[in-house]
């Protein structure tokens, strides 16, 4: 569990221009992406991965192996989605006993498909807080230590300078 405050995106950081001066994360990862919708996922589930892949892959956040996540997440949604439209459809969402009225338990099937759904959402990093704390291998940046590291396995000699 993550504690305290959500951190804010970077995305929104900059756009605001980071009025709280602190150094923004340049370490977003860089994935190489590529991965293709199971032909068993039901109709739902793949009108849902055809809507958010292109994202995913857009960014660069989708690659082979993180496609489990991206099943988790589709097969959620759509029993999020079948699960809502069954409790339209059966106006009282109660089921009356000979002694107590208790919850009809799709109700509780749709909130845990919900959990379901947005913790594989977030490990995808399919939420603002989430993204903000996605962090890759990214390249050297700003960084003048991998700068110089780069520069010894390209074998060129470093670019130093005087430290006062």
């Amino acid at each position: 569990m993550v504690k305290g405050r959500k951190p804010t995106p970077t995305a929104q950081k900059k756009a605001r221009g980071n009025p709280g001066k602190r150094p923004l994360s340049n370490g977003e990862p860089q994935f190489s992406t590529g991965t293709s919708c199971p032909r068993w996922l039901p109709e739902d589930a793949k009108t849902e991965w055809k809507r958010v892949y292109p994202e995913l892959t857009n960014q660069k956040v989708l690659t082979k192996v993180d496609r489990q996540a991206l099943v988790a997440y589709c097969l959620a949604w759509a029993e999020v989605k079948q699960l809502t439209e069954f409790l339209a459809q059966h106006k009282r969402h109660t089921v009356k006993t000979s002694t107590t009225v208790k919850a009809m338990p799709e109700v509780a099937m749709r909130q845990a498909a919900i959990q379901t759904m947005l913790k594989a959402a977030a490990e995808l990093g399919m939420s603002p807080s989430a993204r903000s704390r996605v962090q890759g291998s990214g390249d050297a940046g700003d960084d003048p230590l991998a700068k110089l590291i780069a520069q010894r396995d390209q074998g060129k000699p470093p670019k130093l300078r005087a430290v006062k």
